[in-house]
């Protein structure tokens, strides 16, 4: 990766325009865009206000600290084993600090930006009602910076969308949200009647949760049923007829679950 695209990087995480980063630095907007685009560098003496204004270290910058996909998901799995406190704000809370750490040195890794997501996500979910507007909306500005990156590549676009549609629900931007509704497939329906049945059980309004928690528990159905036919048909291909067998009954039986509790 070259400097200009360290560079765009670290400046479209932290929201700057090209003009904004030039005002910043006191150059022009013409230098930074040759900056990105590889017409040119910044002088060395403008490096430290560089990493100052984009919160890293000069080493990140000059992209002397990236790590293999394999070594931050280690990483990040020892952040997860070392904070496991019973607080789950301090919990939470840490495992963040930590994790965005992780991003300032790795702006552009769709493994530390998907963490960063999903922490939000179970962060929000979990403390929505006693974390205060401010951090609230904090959690939110920072997903919207790495979603912004993550969507870019149309393999993360449907799993960002549900992650951030559930990001805004719960962090109280219900206008964003319903606007991440729109980028939903039909396979996402159940994240949406999921969120909403947690979100109306937490009010106690449990007869308006029921439809939503059986339309979730309908989709999650209609895949596993599937995902059985397939993996039977599968057996049947290898030859493995007691395999296949097994299968099959496992289907007949979620059958018939299905119809006992679902309407």
């Amino acid at each position: 990766m070259t400097f200009g695209d360290t560079f765009r990087a670290y400046r479209k995480r932290m929201g700057y325009t090209q003009e904004e980063v030039a005002e910043k630095l006191l150059v022009t907007p013409q230098a930074v865009s040759k900056w990105e685009t590889g017409g040119g560098t910044p002088d060395i003496s403008l490096l430290i206000p560089i990493a100052d204004a984009f919160g890293i270290t000069t080493d990140a910058l000059l992209g002397n600290s990236r790590k293999t996909i394999e070594e931050l998901s280690e990483e990040i799995k020892r952040i997860d084993s070392e904070w496991n406190s019973n607080d789950a704000e301090q919990n939470f809370g840490e495992k963040y600090r930590k994790y965005y750490e992780l991003l300032k040195s790795n702006p552009d890794s769709p493994t530390v930006l998907r963490s960063v997501l999903q922490l939000s996500c179970k962060w929000l979910s979990a403390c929505s009602v006693e974390m205060n507007i401010s951090k609230k909306r904090e959690l939110v500005e920072n997903a919207e910076k790495c979603a912004e990156i993550l969507k870019r590549n149309p393999a993360d676009t449907h799993s960002t969308h549900c992650l951030m549609y559930e990001i805004y629900y719960y962090g109280d931007e219900s206008k964003k949200a319903e606007l991440e509704m729109e980028h939903f497939s039909a396979t996402g329906q159940y994240i949406k009647d999921r969120v909403k049945y947690v979100h109306l059980r937490k009010e106690n309004r449990n007869n308006e949760a029921l439809p939503h928690l059986s339309s979730s528990l309908t989709h999650t159905f209609h895949w596993l049923l599937w995902d059985l036919r397939n993996l039977s048909d599968t057996y049947r291909a290898l030859g493995d007829d007691k395999l296949m067998k097994q299968v099959t009954q496992v289907e007949t039986i979620l059958k018939d679950i299905k119809q006992q509790i679902l309407p």
